[in-house]
């Protein structure tokens, strides 16, 4: 039971890291096109694969579940437990790429009204 559990955690890792490899390389191909709008959606889905990239190196058990672990656990073992800090730059990382996401839609909204005079 054990082992099958450890292998639906690694499972999950996998599809992560897949889901990490797709919003990088969408992302990326957004950040290449012409249109403003195109490159703040490609700003934003690269902020979310490091966002998860961040995520996945918290753990301090490559053997144990990474997302759902709460950081710190009363009389756990330090294998048990996941690293707070990754978790910490996750919430800082979003709240200044929705910072930057704002800024830059706004920017947008008057570079195309400063257009149409």
């Amino acid at each position: 039971m054990a082992l099958e559990i450890r292998g639906a955690f690694k499972m999950m890792n996998l599809w992560i890291s897949i889901g990490l490899i797709l919003l990088l390389s969408v992302g990326i191909r957004l950040l290449f096109n012409r249109a403003f709008f195109d490159k703040v959606i490609g700003i934003g889905l690269v902020s979310h694969a490091i966002n998860l990239l961040l995520l996945l190196s918290g753990s301090t058990n490559p053997h144990e579940k990474t997302i759902g672990s709460p950081a710190f656990l009363p009389q756990e073992s330090f294998e048990a437990t996941v690293d707070a800090l990754p978790q910490a730059l996750i919430l800082t990382a979003i709240v200044i790429s929705f910072a930057l996401t704002a800024f830059l839609l706004i920017y947008s909204i008057f570079a195309q009204k400063e257009r149409a005079k």
